[in-house]
C-alpha cells in the first residue's frame, strides 16, 4: 500500500478511530457507518478482506489498503 502523506494523517487517524471503536463488531458492520454496504463489500473484495473479520485481526498493510480505497472513493477519483 501507499504511504500516507503527513497532510493526510489526521484523516487516517479518524479512520482508525472509527475502525477500532467497536472492537467486537465485524468489519463490514463497522464500515457501513462510513459508506453504503454494497460499496464496502466491493472494497473489501478488492482488498481480499473478509467482511466478517474484526479490525484487530487486520495487519497494517490491510488497514492502509482499506483507507486508500475509501479515500479514493470519497475523493471521487
Amino acid at each position: 500500500p501507499k504511504v500516507v502523506e503527513i497532510a493526510d494523517f489526521k484523516n487516517l487517524e479518524k479512520f482508525n478511530r472509527i475502525l477500532f471503536s467497536q472492537k467486537r463488531k465485524q468489519l463490514g458492520t463497522v464500515l457501513k457507518s462510513m459508506t453504503p454496504s454494497e460499496i464496502i463489500a466491493a472494497i473489501l473484495e478488492r482488498c481480499k478482506i473478509s467482511p466478517q473479520i474484526r479490525a484487530e485481526a487486520l495487519d497494517v498493510k490491510q488497514v492502509l489498503a482499506l483507507y486508500h480505497e475509501l479515500k479514493v472513493r470519497s475523493d471521487g477519483n
